[in-house]
């Protein structure tokens, strides 16, 4: 049973609308601050949209980090190479270490040396995508011919099985082909072929009104003709679970948090791991649509991450705090 399939059994979960951020007294704020250790965001969407920053989003994760939180990053997105994702990061304000960047094709490199795998793997993704692989180890197929004559059984030729071709691995791929998807199918038909996804999202956030179609329909395509479901390795999958759980030591889920702006891969990718979710309507998704899926509703909104920031500045000094009394 795939990992989307597993989310839509759990059970359904509280009709109530989430709590909105912006409405929280200051001791409600600080009980908030007391509930969690660690808070795991998603990017596109909650930090940037695109090479637009969000306002005050990774102002606000800095804020946390400074007041103690462990803060990590947990994206879909494998089309920056992980020292474009640090210094994307630094410019904007966070002094990120790579040990706190989670995107799916490390994800699939701890898959595949855990499996010890061996031969070569397909890909189908982005350079930066592809040189993570190499870099740790893993033999990459040569892509398909930039153009094939158009004549069917030269098609056919340059279509033959490679046996050498032990994984196909579907990430986003801007130049996505015919050949590229046919060369998938291909290889599937035979067992010993991996078949791996490392993101499914419906759509790419670039911005709330226009966003990109993602990966899902192609590897929908080669799941109906090849007749195999992709292991997963992003937002939502099991294997992302385990990997954010051993590197991000998480001990107890419930004092984590996880911010995101869409329903299955964020919200869903929370509920899977047992975090609370806070959701933001600043990525593809409005907080209408994520309380239609009452399986999926977040117990906590704010329109942006952002919009945390100057609730924290004005929060009194630690001292002044109900209950206490200054040292």
């Amino acid at each position: 049973m795939s990992d989307l399939a597993d989310l839509s059994l759990q059970n359904s979960g509280s009709a109530k609308k989430p709590q909105d951020l912006r409405q929280f007294s200051t001791q409600e704020l600080y009980n908030f601050l007391d509930s969690f250790d660690t808070i795991l965001s998603d990017c596109d969407g909650v930090l940037w949209n695109c090479h637009t920053p969000i306002p005050g989003a990774l102002a606000t994760l800095k804020e946390l980090q400074d007041k103690g939180k462990n803060v990590y990053f947990v994206s879909n997105n494998s089309t920056l190479s992980m020292k474009d994702f640090l210094k994307k990061l630094h410019t904007q304000g966070f002094p990120a270490r790579k040990e706190q960047i989670i995107i799916p094709s490390l994800v699939v490199v701890w898959y595949l040396k855990s499996i010890d795998f061996k031969g070569e793997a397909y890909v189908v993704g982005t350079d930066p995508f592809k040189n993570v692989l190499r870099e740790n180890g893993i033999k990459v197929a040569p892509p398909e011919p930039d153009s094939v004559k158009e004549d069917l059984a030269e098609v056919v030729k340059a279509l033959q099985d490679v046996p050498s071709i032990k994984a196909i691995i579907h990430d986003f791929e801007p130049n996505y082909s015919w050949m590229k998807i046919m060369r998938s199918i291909v290889s599937l038909r035979r067992d010993d072929c991996l078949y791996i996804a490392a993101a499914l999202d419906n759509k790419v956030a670039v911005g709330a009104e226009h966003p990109l179609l993602g990966t899902k329909v192609f590897t929908d395509i080669v799941s109906e003709f090849s007749g195999r479901e992709p292991t997963l390795t992003g937002k939502p999958s099991k294997l992302l679970k385990q990997y954010v759980y051993k590197n991000c030591s998480i001990a107890d889920p419930e004092r984590c948090i996880f911010v995101g702006d869409t329903i299955q891969q964020d919200m869903g990718f929370a509920k899977l791991c047992g975090f609370k979710k806070l959701f933001v309507s600043s990525g593809v998704t409005s907080l209408e649509e994520v309380l239609k899926e009452e399986h999926l509703r977040p117990e906590l909104y704010i329109p942006s991450i952002g919009g945390l920031l100057p609730l924290l500045k004005n929060l009194p000094p630690e001292d002044a705090r109900a209950g206490r009394k200054p040292q």
